[in-house]
């Protein structure tokens, strides 16, 4: 089993980005240091990184949300049963770690969110990572709050994904233009 490297990670915001530096503090066997050199993120995709940890941070806190979500939604008896499950569930539950990015997660995430882009797809990817897909919602919360909701979802597997208190680790990509007519693409991984 591959093991990532301890990353030291700068922060600089800039007027649209966020431009992550990081320096492994040891390459693995057989990496590129290249890889490691530069991650740019967009100032949403590090709003939907820090809405997140806003949810993972205080899950009670976050059910004033989740109620003002169902109110836009109250003709959906399959949401709003979602919905009350997952707000019984985030009474319930106690603060989760932040999770913090991975440069190596958001290369592979971005590189999977460009090949779904040239091949006009939407799909998981087979990345060893769990993952979240979210598809056009402009809003970062309303995305959030689709995943996290997961009504068409049988086994509410993007809420697991979501509040999995065994997971430290994330990156999002959000890929440019529209896949199959969705704008505003999101590629969550987790670890």
């Amino acid at each position: 089993a591959k093991t990532e490297p301890s990353v030291r990670v700068k922060t600089k915001i800039t007027e649209k980005k966020i431009v992550i530096k990081s320096k492994p503090a040891k390459l693995p066997e057989g990496v590129n240091k290249n890889e490691y050199a530069t991650v740019v993120l967009s100032v949403r995709e590090t709003a939907m990184i820090d809405e997140i940890n806003i949810l993972r941070r205080d899950p009670k806190a976050y059910i004033p949300f989740v109620e003002s979500y169902l109110k836009l939604h109250r003709s959906n008896n399959e949401m709003q049963t979602a919905g009350k499950e997952l707000i019984r569930q985030l009474k319930d539950l106690s603060a989760l770690p932040a999770l913090t990015l991975n440069p190596v997660m958001y290369s592979a995430a971005k590189q999977f969110g460009l090949s779904l882009k040239e091949a006009d797809e939407i799909e998981h990817s087979e990345l060893p990572y769990f993952e979240n897909l979210s598809l056009g919602h402009a809003n970062v919360r309303d995305a959030i709050m689709d995943l996290l909701v997961d009504d068409d979802i049988a086994d509410r597997g993007h809420r697991r994904n979501l509040l999995n208190g065994t997971i430290s680790k994330i990156a999002v990509y959000e890929v440019p233009g529209a896949l199959q007519g969705y704008h505003h693409c999101f590629i969550q991984v987790f670890k």
